[in-house]
């Protein structure tokens, strides 16, 4: 079986004659514009997210992916040290490491001290931790649980 790589390049191969020249031009332009925030992704943060690399996969995905995270971030009525705080929560609870250590280094640049991102930290894995037990609880049968405790 073919990777999904190697499966879109020899679908590309087939259909490609089959297409308009400007629809191929749309493709290359998208996948040049990947390319080009993927870069900058790298050179800003120093290094590149695997989600990043996968939606690279798709034309268009990248730069429309970007776009939408930039769009949340800017303006509203948090600051940026509070937009990175919530973004690091969010990391931690979702654990992602890649976002953890970036948010981190983040706010390490905005002097938010290592006692409130510890705090943060704490909080998000408190959370974590408690949507993991509610998962759970819901799995086993809740009567049994009470029985025993009782």
């Amino acid at each position: 079986m073919l990777p999904g790589k190697q499966i879109y390049l020899l679908m590309l191969l087939i259909i490609a004659p089959l297409l308009p020249a400007e629809l191929m031009a749309q493709e290359k332009a998208s996948g040049e514009a990947a390319a080009a925030v993927i870069s900058q992704f790298k050179m800003q943060h120093g290094f590149i997210p695997k989600p990043l690399l996968l939606l690279s996969e798709r034309p268009g995905a990248v730069p429309a992916f970007m776009k939408y995270g930039n769009a949340l971030m800017a303006g509203g009525p948090l600051s940026p040290r509070e937009i990175n705080l919530v973004t690091l929560s969010a990391a931690v609870a979702l654990r992602s490491p890649g976002c953890t250590d970036n948010q981190i280094r983040k706010l390490k640049e905005l002097d938010v001290s290592d006692a409130e991102i510890l705090q943060v930290v704490m909080l998000a894995s408190v959370l974590a931790h408690t949507s993991t037990l509610t998962e759970v609880y819901q799995v086993l049968d809740a009567e049994k649980i009470f029985k025993n405790i009782d």
